[in-house]
């Protein structure tokens, strides 16, 4: 019966760089074991739709932006197999890797190269990406519109038509908030992530230091500013 490690990868962005040393772990094991039937095989989906897969080394294509990739390490003979699976999707366990083998020290070695450039890759921004933090990002955007909305009617609340604006601004805060961090923030920080392409991914980084700015210049004062005028 042989042994198996198996890991799931989150928060972290993989570069071309990054992709190529992987690459070269499934083809230096390949050679390694020296044997016939040890296959490595590799695809690659891009979000146009379109599939590379081969069995030799590839150049990744710039032009494309990445959806996922999978590396597979195969010899039934020996009962060995090394696994990867990259994939821009927050569902639960979409990226992991496995590796098995009848001695338990091969298997720790070739865990312990992949885990080492796993390490070595940059980190997702975990505050946008985990979605403990993305709830208590939603929470706070709702108290940022809600004491935006209070400040500009605060001085019509005695009436009831001011209570009803009111309750429809924080009605409106949650709508917006939901639907910013189930489609931008998916997006623009998913669990795991490819910084490859010449052109999406730019315009990626671009969106991001817009979101940044905004929170920065805009909502942070707004929120400094709500508490500071209700302590005086």
């Amino acid at each position: 019966m042989g042994i198996e490690k198996r890991e799931q990868i989150k928060y972290k962005i993989f570069h071309e760089q990054d992709i190529n040393k992987l690459m070269d772990v499934f083809f230096s094991t390949e050679k390694e074991l020296g044997h016939e039937e040890t296959e490595v095989i590799y695809t690659i989906q891009f979000k146009d739709g379109t599939i590379a897969s081969g069995s030799d080394r590839l150049t990744i294509d710039r032009n494309r932006s990445i959806q996922s990739v999978v590396f597979s390490l195969t010899n039934k003979s020996l009962h060995t197999s090394i696994a990867m699976n990259l994939h821009i999707d927050n569902a639960k366990n979409s990226s992991t890797y496995a590796v098995e083998g009848n001695h338990q020290e091969w298997v720790k070695e070739k865990s312990a190269q992949i885990q080492k450039i796993i390490n070595a890759t940059p980190n997702q921004n975990q505050y946008l990406a985990h979605p403990v933090w993305r709830t208590g990002l939603s929470i706070l955007l709702v108290l940022l519109i809600f004491s935006f909305m209070y400040l500009l009617i605060e001085n019509y609340l005695s009436s009831r038509a001011g209570y009803a604006w009111l309750i429809v601004a924080v009605l409106w805060a949650h709508f917006w908030t939901g639907r910013l961090l189930g489609n931008n923030l998916d997006t623009l920080y998913p669990k795991v992530d490819f910084d490859i392409s010449i052109h999406r991914e730019s315009k990626k980084r671009k969106q991001r230091a817009f979101l940044k700015l905004i929170v920065i210049c805009f909502l942070i004062p707004l929120l400094v500013k709500f508490i500071v005028e209700r302590m005086i």
